[in-house]
């Protein structure tokens, strides 16, 4: 009897984990999951003006790792200068980071409005 509940015990434990296992892996979107192997990270500091660019500290901590942000920026933004820059962290190592001088692009290939006919 005790041995039965034992099993009906650790069998409940597992099927709760494997529960749990699935709706994390699930429940995370797929851009999520990119943005933690990309090995930068950008913030905006003054909204389509400065941005500030800084490595996520999983891939090498150099600064050339941190040139491909700008293809990125460049999606959204004019980048009108950029700036090195190394900061001491809390244990006293020095991590590269870049400052993006950004401007807002306009887009010229509005979508035209549509207005239906009237019947």
């Amino acid at each position: 009897m005790g041995n039965s509940l034992v099993k009906i015990g650790f069998s409940c434990l597992i099927l709760l984990c494997i529960s749990i296992l699935g709706v994390l892996t699930f429940s995370f979107p797929a851009q999520a999951l990119e943005s933690e192997t990309q090995p930068y990270f950008i913030k905006s500091i003054e909204k389509d003006k400065v941005l500030v660019v800084s490595p996520n500290f999983q891939g090498p901590l150099t600064q050339t790792s941190l040139l491909p942000s700008l293809t990125e920026i460049s999606e959204n933004y004019h980048i009108k200068a950029t700036r090195a820059i190394e900061a001491e962290k809390l244990n006293g190592k020095l991590v590269p980071g870049l400052i993006v001088y950004v401007e807002a692009r306009t887009f010229n290939g509005e979508p035209e409005r549509m207005l239906a006919n009237k019947l």
